[in-house]
């Protein structure tokens, strides 16, 4: 019936060579592929990435599946996504080496209590530091950026999904998080 969402007045029906093939007026059914899909899915289907496409003068390059929202060439959006991830593993890097410095720091501290009055100044120190490690970790999420709070795979999640979140990626945000990073790991949280 018209009344019906358009993804239910699709039929499937399968062809004699066993593939999938959507029976829509909108768009007719590729041969040896899977062609059925929702009305609300407006992405074009290319069946074939081979000689077809090259017949007609279209390079692979230019077959998009999908909308394309920029109008970058190929080279740069490979580009950028390789600089980012170097980017990223750069700052990683960095992190796990200031994260070293802090444990150390803290379990050096705690060696020279336990050499100069006994293990139970050693334990009060370790607990100190870790406490001291937490609450600026718990500072910078409270006064400096609220946003951090959390995992941030939901806010992620919503952003990739098309919400927009204000002031989810700043360079303050990046900054607490990466800080409170190395502070909770620092301190012995299990992060």
């Amino acid at each position: 019936s018209s009344g019906r969402a358009g993804w239910l007045t699709h039929r499937l029906t399968w062809t004699s060579t066993n593939t999938l093939r959507g029976m829509d007026a909108r768009e007719p059914p590729l041969l040896g592929s899977l062609t059925w899909r929702p009305s609300w899915l407006q992405m074009p289907i290319i069946a074939d990435h081979g000689s077809s496409m090259l017949s007609e003068g279209r390079s692979r390059q230019s077959s998009v599946v999908g909308p394309q929202t920029h109008r970058l060439p190929f080279r740069v959006m490979w580009g950028i996504t390789i600089l980012i991830s170097v980017l990223m593993a750069l700052l990683n890097f960095l992190t796990i080496l200031v994260l070293e410095l802090f444990v150390h720091f803290k379990f050096n501290t705690m060696q020279a209590a336990i050499n100069r009055a006994g293990i139970g100044l050693g334990i009060f120190v370790l607990i100190v530091i870790s406490m001291c490690y937490a609450s600026v970790g718990v500072c910078l999420i409270q006064f400096v950026a609220p946003n951090c709070s959390g995992s941030g795979l939901p806010e992620n999640k919503c952003y990739l999904n098309g919400s927009g979140m204000p002031g989810l990626f700043t360079k303050r945000t990046l900054g607490v998080r990466v800080a409170t990073t190395i502070l909770a790991n620092a301190a012995g949280f299990p992060v």
